[in-house]
């Protein structure tokens, strides 16, 4: 024998509920699976909204649904007639089923045709009739051309009893951008007339505009001067901008105001601090209008011994920008010296290495000596040039012609440097028969100065005889020399003998025609070494110690 261990799924056990009822299958068991339970509303009543008025029990254990509940049925909430009364009686609920509620008018007023004056909340949530009203049991009627629409203007009318009778009345309005003048509403009145003229519609104004100070106003008026739908558009002039949170453009609404209020133009302002003073500068600034705007313009100047890097002044333009940035103050530098040759330099830079206020010391090494006119101290000015051109050693000169050879004597001299300068040394010696007196030797000194005085020839007496006589039978005379045109000529000696030599040099713009003829000597035979000097062309230049070396040199060569 088989046995079923399984039981039939059981739901919530259900009741009937208030002011309702509840009809119920069970196919299988009490309350339980594919039980169904149908729930129905007493009159008067109906199932909650959403409710299912069939409940059935599922597999789960569950129903499909919740627990209906039976609510009372609500009519629409009555209100008093005007001219009348309303009195209601509520049984079960306020406006629900069963409540009842009747209808008085005052006196004059009847309640109108077809009317009922009792009025019952079905159980279908209805009244047994539509809301009653009282109308006057005479018409009284006001003319309808009384209240035709003026211009601009719309009309709505209502009428609690007929069109344009007793208690009808008309509410005006205005287009928009037109304001209603006189009374916005008439009534029909027991007179036959209405309580009040039709009223007008004028064309809305907004405050007039004026041009603002330092700027500009074109307006446009499409209906009326400043009225209505009228634009004005506000421009500044060059340097001025509308105030902060200003339209530029204003447009009149149907309230009779602006969009916005009058703008006015303000001076453009430039930043102050964008102009601050730069290291070793000053700035100064002059404003035509209000400080630190349009057109306001700051100069700056640097200290002295600085130069200024950049644009010297700044101007505020319409953009509220400087037109330039700060410039710099860069400390003014001197152009770099170098040691002289043959010298020394001691600098001190007080601010920066060769700046201004740096200065330098120069120094020569003993035999050398600055440059006629050169400054031993350069000092490094505010323009950044030094007071004085780079000085340069040059070697010490002594005067050539403080060593001309002597009568009856020959100089030889050496130069281990340039031609008569520092340590240059002549050596003399005297002719045949003569005897030197003095030192036979002379050397330049750094003081410019030879060491010695020129020697002299003595003649020795012992030889007076025979130095006579040479000079008597060898004595030569050479042609006197005239000078040359365009030039001039410098001999050794007045008297043409044996020996002299003549130096030609030309006018300035004239040159030798022949270098060969420069220098001509007397020969032993009488004659000159060479022709007179032609001077064409460009000029030779020379200068006395040129000279007094070719002298120099023609000596030792003879």
């Amino acid at each position: 024998m088989s046995m079923n261990l399984f039981a039939v799924v059981q739901c919530p056990e259900l009741i009937s509920p208030q002011d309702g009822k509840m009809h119920c299958q069970h196919p299988i068991g009490r309350f339980s699976y594919q039980s169904t339970c149908e729930y129905m509303c007493e009159e008067g009543y109906t199932l909650q909204d959403s409710s299912s008025s069939t409940l059935f029990c599922g597999a789960t254990g569950h129903w499909n649904h919740s627990q209906p509940t039976c609510e009372i049925v609500q009519c629409p909430e009555l209100i008093k007639p005007q001219k009348g009364q309303m009195q209601c009686l509520h049984s079960i609920g306020i406006f629900s089923y069963q409540s009842t509620c009747e209808f008085m008018c005052e006196e004059g007023y009847t309640l109108r045709d077809f009317s009922s004056s009792t009025l019952f909340c079905g159980a279908t949530g209805r009244w047994n009739d539509s809301q009653p009203t009282c109308e006057s049991k005479t018409v009284i009627k006001c003319k309808p051309e009384d209240v035709t629409s003026p211009d601009h203007a719309i009309i709505h009318c209502s009428h609690p009893h007929e069109n344009y009778s007793y208690d009808s009345q008309c509410e005006y309005s205005c287009e928009e951008g037109y304001e209603l003048k006189g009374s916005s509403t008439t009534r029909c009145t027991s007179t036959t007339e209405w309580s009040s003229k039709p009223p007008t519609c004028e064309l809305v104004q907004c405050p007039e505009l004026i041009s603002p100070q330092d700027g500009k106003m074109h307006c446009q008026h499409p209906i009326g001067r400043f009225s209505y739908q009228s634009t004005c558009e506000f421009m500044c002039e060059e340097g001025y901008t509308l105030k902060d949170s200003s339209s530029s453009t204003l447009f009149c609404g149907a309230t009779g105001r602006w969009n916005h209020s009058q703008p006015t133009c303000e001076i453009i302002k430039c930043k102050p601090e964008d102009v601050t003073s730069p290291d070793h500068a000053s700035v100064l600034c002059s404003h035509p209008h209000e400080n630190f705007s349009y057109d306001s313009q700051c100069e700056y100047f640097c200290e002295e011994g600085y130069e200024l890097k950049g644009s010297r002044t700044t101007r505020c333009t319409s953009t509220t920008e400087w037109s330039s940035k700060p410039p710099t103050c860069e400390l003014v530098q001197c152009p770099e010296l170098i040691k002289p040759q043959k010298g020394q330099m001691q600098c001190l830079h007080s601010i920066g290495i060769f700046s201004y206020q740096s200065t330098c010391e120069f120094m020569c090494e003993e035999g050398y000596t600055l440059r006629d006119f050169s400054s031993s101290t350069l000092f490094c000015g505010a323009t950044g040039r030094w007071n004085d051109s780079q000085p340069t050693c040059e070697i010490i000169k002594c005067k050539p012609e403080d060593v001309t050879s002597p009568d009856h004597a020959i100089i030889h001299c050496s130069h281990p440097h340039e031609n008569y300068s520092y340590d240059s040394q002549c050596e003399y010696s005297c002719e045949e028969g003569y005897e030197l007196k003095g030192s036979s030797t002379t050397r330049c000194t750094s003081t410019t100065e030879w060491s010695s005085k020129p020697p002299t020839c003595e003649r020795d007496p012992s030889e007076f005889y025979h130095t006579k006589h040479f000079f008597n039978s060898v004595a030569v005379l050479c042609p006197q020399l005239s000078e040359p045109i365009n030039g001039h000529m410098n001999c050794s000696s007045e008297e043409p003998t044996f020996g002299t030599f003549c130096i030609f040099s030309c006018y300035e713009g004239h040159q030798l025609e022949d270098h060969s003829n420069e220098i001509v000597m007397c020969n032993f035979n009488g004659s000159w070494s060479g022709e007179v000097a032609v001077c064409q062309g460009k000029q030779l230049i020379m200068t006395g110690m040129q000279i007094s070396h070719l002298v120099d040199e023609v000596r030792k060569t003879f």
